[in-house]
């Protein structure tokens, strides 16, 4: 290629220092960047045993209450087009449901195995998305200075594996930091390869390269041109690890994982889980398009009809691979939403509900609904909360094994919600 022609040592190295996204080669020096990550250790880190697998699934830009309606009738009052009711809702007890895209959900739940805690946020809850998603991913408490995200700290307690933690949505706070934070993939075809600057000429072109720098011979380089050889070759070794762990064919399900982007990602969670060789404990997972500030109704239908999908096909493969018992799902989103806000639609609230499913979890409603006198005398949203989101992931982690008060520091004491059997 002509740039590689073009390219002296001295520039490569400059080059890969300047990166900041993208494919393996332009993420060897920096541990939070995705595929940088496998660069740095002079030796891959010992595999460890199969353990629990904890689930984070972000709902980003603010997932309504309407995932889970409210039958009450101020709720109803107030939501007048986009509420829904029993007769098309799926019904969990007399004043909350499932949205009706949630079927198999629903069969989770009367198995027992899906909680539905209402009223979850956090102290000083901000409306803003990037500051509310900031508070939830770094999860650092009222007056806390905790480094780094919550599943860094989470994974700097797993570090026999250098996989304990896998991003299948990009880097971000919640896995920065930290002395072995979670690896940042866009998927498990490309390992965050398949694009960069947005442009497939300079892709390629640092994929040639790579392959450049393993193939000399490692006299006459310069500790700098070593370094980076070096990591290129763990890089290399890293990506052999978990492609040839993750090829084998994940066992028949009913359902088929949907052709969709959120699909594809819990496909690939379900290939994480199906190579326990690799030590994951950590995988997050991502769906956006939650901001809605109009037409709701239609919105929530498409949404919901490929997060269920995804998450049907998770379970399904974990139950068929045996492993159900190990896993872990839980929801987030960085706020609710407003009632109804005239143009069809919600804007940003504050309290909102959150689902937590698995094998081990003890399915039921946890908290109630909020009532209609709460309703009504609410403002144009439900402020405060009643149950603080970091209690529900304390119970998740310590059942893991981990030491809560490291991953969740500055909290205040909470009473147990008695998430797991």
């Amino acid at each position: 290629m002509k740039k590689a022609s073009r390219m002296n040592r001295r520039g490569f190295l400059s080059t890969v220092c300047a990166g900041t996204c993208g494919a393996a080669i332009h993420q060897a020096s920096y541990g939070g960047s995705g595929m940088f990550a496998y660069g740095a250790p002079p030796v891959m880190g010992a595999m460890s045993a199969p353990g629990s697998v904890f689930i984070l699934v972000n709902l980003a830009g603010g997932c309504s209450y309407n995932i889970t309606p409210i039958y009450h009738a101020a709720w109803r009052d107030r939501n007048p087009t986009i509420s829904r009711g029993p007769e098309n809702s799926l019904a969990l007890n007399g004043e909350q449901g499932l949205h009706p895209a949630f079927t198999y959900l629903k069969q989770i739940y009367d198995e027992g195995n899906l909680a539905l805690i209402n009223g979850v946020g956090l102290p000083s809850q901000s409306r803003s998305h990037d500051e509310a998603t900031t508070q939830w991913f770094r999860a650092n408490g009222q007056g806390g200075n905790a480094d780094g995200g919550w599943a860094a700290r989470l994974t700097s307690q797993a570090a026999g594996s250098l996989f304990s933690g896998i991003s299948l949505a990009g880097t971000n706070d919640l896995i920065r930091g930290g002395t072995n934070p979670p690896r940042a993939l866009s998927d498990l075809a490309n390992f965050g390869e398949d694009r960069l600057y947005w442009n497939d000429e300079w892709t390629g072109f640092f994929r040639d390269t790579r392959d450049s720098v393993m193939a000399q011979s490692s006299t006459q380089q310069t500790d700098g041109m070593q370094f980076v050889k070096s990591s290129m070759e763990n890089i290399q070794r890293s990506l052999e690890i978990i492609k040839a762990e993750t090829s084998r064919p994940l066992p028949g399900i009913p359902d088929a994982f949907p052709n969709t982007g959120f699909a594809r990602a819990c496909q690939d969670a379900a290939k994480l889980i199906a190579a326990p060789a690799l030590g994951v404990r950590f995988i997050f997972l991502q769906q956006g398009g939650y901001d809605t500030h109009s037409n709701e109704i239609n919105s929530h239908n498409n949404l919901f009809g490929q997060l269920h999908g995804g998450l049907r096909s998770l379970i399904q493969t974990a139950k068929a691979l045996g492993r159900w018992n190990d896993v872990s799902i839980a929801t987030m989103s960085e706020f609710c939403r407003t009632v109804e806000n005239g143009n069809g639609g919600t804007d940003h609230g504050a309290k909102a509900p959150l689902m937590l499913m698995g094998g081990d979890v003890a399915g039921r409603v946890v908290n109630p609904a909020p009532s209609d006198a709460e309703i009504r005398a609410a403002g144009s949203f439900l402020s405060g909360y009643d149950v603080d989101f970091r209690q529900i992931y304390r119970e998740a982690v310590t059942r893991m094994g981990f030491n809560a008060d490291l991953i969740f520091p500055n909290t205040i004491s909470f009473s147990p919600l008695g998430l797991f059997r």
